[in-house]
């Protein structure tokens, strides 16, 4: 069975892990090492039995509001994941902000995010320990695959 990781980048971002009937298998916060994030892979790929495919945001740009350090921080994880798929194999498909939020009905309001991701996978939690709000980068990863299954990547 087909597996989509998510991937919303940035040290705030996320992780999702979901199978091809739309079920969420497993999501995390964006781990804080290349370890971490190498460590999802090579869990996600062995749960797939190798038949994954990845689906990334990328080319958000995010105006003068993203300051220098967290637009450096985004092209650094775009490129762990990019060398990552590389190296083990794995399809990387890029999209755009614009074009999966408009795909899924999401505003760019982090909410609208983890209110969608609520109804589409009723089992998740959000709430971390320890945490006040609800992850968004988790909500948008879990969303950014979604829309890849949805695309029959």
């Amino acid at each position: 069975m087909k597996f989509y990781i998510g991937i919303d980048p940035g040290q705030k971002g996320g992780l999702s892990l979901i199978t091809n009937d739309g079920k969420a298998v497993e999501y995390e916060r964006m781990p804080e090492t290349p370890g971490g994030i190498y460590q999802f892979f090579t869990d996600a790929l062995v749960a797939s039995e190798n038949q994954l495919v990845t689906v990334m945001e990328s080319g958000g740009g995010g105006g003068s509001a993203v300051g220098t350090f967290a637009a450096k921080s985004a092209g650094l994880y775009l490129g762990y994941f990019r060398m990552l798929c590389a190296v083990v194999g794995v399809p990387l498909h890029e999209v755009h902000p614009a074009t999966w939020k408009a795909n899924m009905r999401v505003r760019s309001a982090k909410d609208t995010s983890i209110r969608m991701a609520e109804q589409l996978f009723p089992t998740v939690n959000l709430l971390f320990p320890r945490c006040t709000k609800k992850h968004d980068g988790c909500a948008e990863a879990l969303l950014i695959a979604e829309w890849g299954r949805r695309k029959g990547l």
